[in-house]
């Protein structure tokens, strides 16, 4: 086999993809490091560096990683919320990681806007691998326990505090929310409507946006409830 052969075969191997671990203690971010790099699948790579106690974030923007896993324990959440806005403005997506079993702390961030969620006390390296697959394809991932609780809160809702938000979807909105709730990704969405994945992604936001919602998960349950989709 020529040599040219051999380095067209080599640039055209998917790189790994890379995640970098956001966590106060040593003990969690080392057993998630293990678990990431068990896998084969993933490098870690080491990423700004945080002060939780002074609610700072020093990027080093030449490796922002693909996926960044981020540490929740109840006591720093708004510090949370702030740094997965400014992690997702580079680029990467966010994985709340939930230190704690905590009611409170599941209704608060059920209005983050991370790209998925897990359970300290539920994660396995397979359920690690499949969540990281997951973000990186575009999807929302969140734990049966946090969707369950989501649910209930919407169900128990009271009328009063429900808002119809059916005439403020465009035509094509609505349409995207239909595949939402259907269950499509993103590039799914884009092969239905035939858009890029680009406009695709723009068009679920607008959604999420006009629903309120910080993720599809909420989206598509507001809909439901309310009859939004027409």
């Amino acid at each position: 086999m020529s040599e040219d052969r051999l380095t067209g075969q080599s640039q055209n191997r998917a790189r790994p993809s890379s995640v970098a671990v956001l966590m106060e203690g040593d003990v969690i971010r080392s057993g998630l490091t293990s678990m990431i790099e068990s896998a084969d699948l993933y490098t870690v790579t080491e990423w700004g560096k945080t002060d939780y106690t002074a609610h700072t974030f020093d990027t080093a923007e030449r490796c922002i990683p693909d996926v960044a896993i981020l540490g929740c324990d109840g006591l720093n959440t708004d510090y949370v919320r702030l740094l997965t806005e400014r992690i997702q403005a580079t680029g990467s997506k966010v994985i709340l990681l939930l230190l704690v079993q905590d009611p409170d702390l599941f209704d608060t961030v059920l209005k983050i806007s991370a790209n998925g969620f897990l359970l300290l006390h539920e994660v396995t390296p397979g359920s690690l691998e499949h969540s990281l697959q997951e973000v990186i394809a575009g999807e929302i991932v969140i734990p049966s326990t946090l969707a369950a609780r989501m649910l209930r809160r919407l169900r128990d809702e009271p009328n009063a505090q429900r808002h119809g938000f059916s005439n403020s979807l465009t035509p094509r909105e609505q349409q995207a929310l239909r595949l939402l709730i259907d269950g499509l990704s993103n590039k799914q969405i884009a092969k239905q409507l035939r858009i890029s994945q680009h406009g695709a992604k723009r068009l679920v936001a607008n959604v999420l946006a006009k629903l309120n919602c910080p993720n599809r998960t909420l989206a598509v349950a507001v809909a439901l409830r309310d009859n939004i989709v027409v």
